[in-house]
């Protein structure tokens, strides 16, 4: 009972959390773009909107001079209906309750997916054109994302699924067919592993992250159908919804070995 009670806290909090999100203007382009977030003020509080975008521990972040784990992670992800939205900030596809993420001896449901253009983490300082992100959540309330990098190749057939049904106007839903996510993993699960939040406001933190090594394929002309969307695009100029990668601050996670991280993109530890 005190698990449940424990779970309903946090994710009421979390829900009060994200509704600031939802009511307070945010973007990547005005105010200083994503580098202002921490300094939008909620005008019904006098008070900063998102405090936890200017905390320590933050995501993305630039994976450079790290190899990446084998095993220790596996995925359960069934059919789901396809559920697109557009919201404003990005294309996100909620997904059908039964899929699932493990790792660490921990399962963690898998809650919807979405795209960023560019990618926000970088790979010894390089980035893609594309990036998913899935989103899970424990039973205790903690959330992990899985990154997939997306670079140009053949067609997807999984993601041009998505392209299909895109709303291309913020706020309307489209349900048509259904989606597996395993289609849009690769092979492989190597991965790099740390801990970080929220990529965009409010920017919570605790965020368990697994990006992997290997990336997805889309055909130029896929990514090129993304990257048109309205809010990737400001003053006839493409500025994406990628926020820019963070320090890492140290943050050394679940290891006694030694830092793995090169100095100074990404600060002095934390990715294992």
């Amino acid at each position: 009972m005190r698990l449940i009670a424990l779970s309903t806290a946090i994710a009421l909090l979390f829900a009060a959390t994200i509704a600031v999100a939802a009511t307070v203007h945010w973007d990547y382009h005005s105010h200083g773009g994503a580098e202002g977030w921490g300094e939008l003020v909620d005008p019904a509080t006098g008070q900063l909107a998102f405090p936890d975008c200017n905390l320590s521990s933050q995501s993305p972040v630039n994976v450079e001079s790290v190899a990446p784990r084998s095993g220790n992670l596996s995925v359960g992800y069934l059919e789901s209906p396809l559920a697109v939205l557009n919201n404003g900030h990005t294309i996100q596809v909620n997904y059908a309750p039964g899929s699932s993420l493990t790792f660490d001896g921990k399962t963690y449901a898998l809650l919807q997916f979405h795209f960023h253009a560019p990618s926000e983490h970088e790979i010894d300082g390089s980035q893609t054109p594309l990036e998913m992100h899935l989103v899970h959540q424990a039973a205790d309330g903690e959330f992990a994302v899985l990154g997939v990098m997306i670079v140009e190749g053949p067609g997807n057939a999984a993601f041009q699924k998505v392209l299909n049904q895109m709303p291309h106007q913020e706020g309307l839903p489209s349900t048509t067919g259904t989606i597996n996510a395993l289609a849009l993993l690769p092979d492989n699960f190597e991965h790099y592993a740390y801990d970080g939040s929220f990529t965009t406001p409010p920017c919570t933190e605790g965020v368990k992250w697994r990006v992997l090594h290997y990336p997805i394929e889309a055909s130029p002309q896929q990514i090129a159908a993304f990257r048109s969307l309205e809010f990737l695009n400001h003053d006839d100029d493409f500025i994406g919804n990628a926020r820019p990668v963070q320090p890492l601050n140290s943050r050394l996670g679940a290891t006694t070995s030694a830092p793995r991280i090169t100095a100074p993109n990404t600060g002095d530890g934390g990715l294992w």
